[in-house]
């Protein structure tokens, strides 16, 4: 499957802020006191990220000992680009982090950012507004996850065609009753021995449909719990159908996989 270098953006930088790619990433501690050096100036540069553990800093106190405030969580800010002229380094138990300060172009926003939690460059989901379409939305999911999965040393999800059936079934019916008990369980189920297929686990949920369908595609894997996205990332799962209604404002997404 060949895909637009937009959407492997997108893909990277989602899985980089769910921890699915290498790398520690540095942990603040309210607690912990560091010490960095001075702010150095840089030329204006754009940095985006679509972390969803990462956040902006305040450093309270000085140079030689300070500790970390948090003011700004990176997950609110995905589909917007920051812009930064100063960097510091920050010395945590002898290794060397590196900090830019950063401010947001939706709302003004500023703090200190770990530099593992952004990338260079304008956000490309914010590039271009485009048309809700459910088959490119889909595309790019199954891009994010398959992308996922071979990090994991696990082979690409294929669709099956009976697991497909449930699934668009299954989104349809999640517009009018949005179960998240057993209920939902019950009717994928049901579904599933009346096409003859085994099913492993279904994964459903909804999201705000965001400008284009490449941001769509980040949100719904962003937003799945951490079952969920053990669920679709699980090496006994190899099989899968993925359906995709919207209603208003809100994509419903069904995923029904089986092994």
């Amino acid at each position: 499957m060949k895909l637009g270098k937009q959407v492997l953006k997108v893909a990277a930088l989602s899985l980089m802020g769910l921890g699915l790619v290498g790398g520690a990433a540095m942990t603040a501690q309210a607690s912990t006191t560091y010490h960095r050096t001075a702010t150095v100036k840089t030329a204006n540069t754009a940095y985006y990220s679509t972390s969803q553990t990462g956040k902006t800093y305040k450093f309270v106190g000085s140079t030689k000992k300070f500790t970390f405030k948090a003011n700004h969580a990176l997950k609110n800010y995905t589909s917007t680009t920051w812009h930064s002229t100063k960097k510091t380094t920050v010395t945590k138990a002898g290794k060397k982090y590196t900090y830019y300060y950063v401010t947001n172009t939706k709302n003004k926003a500023q703090g200190w950012v770990w530099s593992g939690f952004v990338k260079k460059g304008t956000n490309p989901t914010t590039n271009v507004k485009t048309a809700y379409s459910a088959a490119k939305t889909k595309h790019n999911l199954s891009t994010i996850i398959d992308s996922a999965r071979a990090l994991n040393s696990t082979a690409t999800l294929k669709t099956n065609s009976k697991l497909q059936t449930i699934a668009n079934t299954r989104a349809k019916q999640l517009t009018t009753k949005f179960s998240t008990n057993y209920a939902g369980k019950a009717a994928a189920k049901t579904l599933a021995s009346q096409v003859k297929v085994s099913l492993a686990k279904e994964v459903y949920l909804k999201v705000a449909v965001r400008d284009n369908n490449a941001q769509n595609a980040v949100a719904i894997f962003n937003e799945m719990s951490t079952s969920q996205r053990q669920a679709v990332l699980a090496g006994s799962k190899k099989q899968a159908g993925m359906g995709l209604v919207k209603k208003g404002n809100q994509i419903y997404v069904a995923i029904e996989l089986a092994k």
